[in-house]
């Protein structure tokens, strides 16, 4: 009998910045993230670009129309200064009383990876809260790929290196295509975090803007290299 494994180490709470002008709105918001998250606020998209550069978080979710600044001008002035400083992109989340397509556009063209209408559900903020930030603790994997799954992660990884240098040459179809290719395997295998980053590169890079996608891509590679995986039981059946 294989002795039990060590348990894992508890993953660190996810850091999320909460800006609204309005109070309400932030207890709202804080009230459905406390037990998973370390949260922090800011009243205006000033304040908020201030507090992403002074102690960056992991996601910030943040209203579109607020006074001294909106979230779009804040949003585009955090991508502004990730970009400069070389940092990896923290996940953002709009919200907006509005829902049609065109603030949804200039979202994405400020920065934005989701955008969700008011009022908000508690189960919609939670899953673009999972969709968009780094993953933590263990991913679990069908243990039918375990025998595969060493040499699935070395592929990643060396893919995500090859990533890595078509952005440094700029080239952009290149980037887009191997973007492509990690999104849907990592997907198939579980990695859902990778591979929605891996469809932010992909989409950034159809549109030629590869400006920041070289700290996407690294971040990309710190995940594929540190991440823990533990193989899902299937009833009725034990690992060996």
């Amino acid at each position: 009998m294989a002795d039990d494994p060590a348990p894992a180490s508890p993953p660190r709470p996810l850091s999320v910045l909460v800006v609204d002008d309005d109070e309400y709105t932030r207890v709202f918001i804080g009230r459905f993230l406390a037990g998973t998250a370390r949260i922090a606020q800011a009243v205006n998209g000033r304040e908020a670009l201030d507090k992403a550069m002074a102690e960056p978080p992991d996601v910030i979710v943040m209203d579109l129309e607020m006074p001294v600044m909106g979230g779009l001008e804040a949003a585009a002035g955090i991508r502004e200064w990730e970009r400069r400083e070389g940092r990896a992109r923290c996940a953002m989340i709009a919200l907006s009383s509005h829902d049609d397509e065109a603030i949804r556009a200039r979202s994405r063209k400020a920065g934005f990876d989701a955008y969700l209408a008011k009022p908000v559900s508690p189960d919609e903020l939670r899953r673009a809260l999972s969709e968009c930030s780094v993953a933590q603790g263990t991913i679990l994997v069908d243990p039918d790929l375990k025998d595969a799954l060493p040499g699935f992660l070395e592929s990643r990884r060396a893919m995500a290196g090859e990533l890595a240098q078509a952005i440094s040459d700029c080239d952009a179809e290149r980037v887009r295509a191997l973007a492509h290719k990690l999104a849907g395997s990592l997907m198939l295998y579980g990695f859902h975090w990778a591979a929605e980053r891996s469809k932010t590169i992909e989409r950034r890079a159809g549109g030629n803007a590869l400006a920041g996608l070289a700290a996407e891509a690294a971040a990309l590679r710190r995940h594929l290299d540190g991440v823990q995986v533990r193989f899902e039981e299937k009833k009725g059946k034990k690992e060996n």
